[in-house]
């Protein structure tokens, strides 16, 4: 399998770039990015999106340290079978 994923940091950046092009583009009389309610959507945009990926990251780290901390445990009991 090949995963694509793009660094949460970039995505930030990405996010903030289009905030300030939909802040440029819907000026109100001195309408600011932080004046309208829509900040708290694209601050959600951003963070979701990358709490989920560092869940899938974690997860794919973790699992193979898990896998040889169980394989450790049995080579230190003195189980040397293949497959158990």
């Amino acid at each position: 399998m090949a995963y694509i994923s793009i660094p949460s940091d970039i995505a930030i950046v990405i996010v903030i770039y289009w905030m300030v092009i939909y802040s440029n583009i819907n000026q109100n009389t001195n309408s600011s990015i932080f004046q309208n309610s829509d900040w708290v959507y694209w601050i959600a945009v951003a963070i979701v999106p990358s709490l989920l990926g560092a869940a899938v990251i974690a997860n794919l780290i973790n699992k193979p340290l898990e896998l040889l901390s169980k394989a450790a445990n049995r080579v230190r009991i003195g189980d040397f079978q293949l497959f158990a």
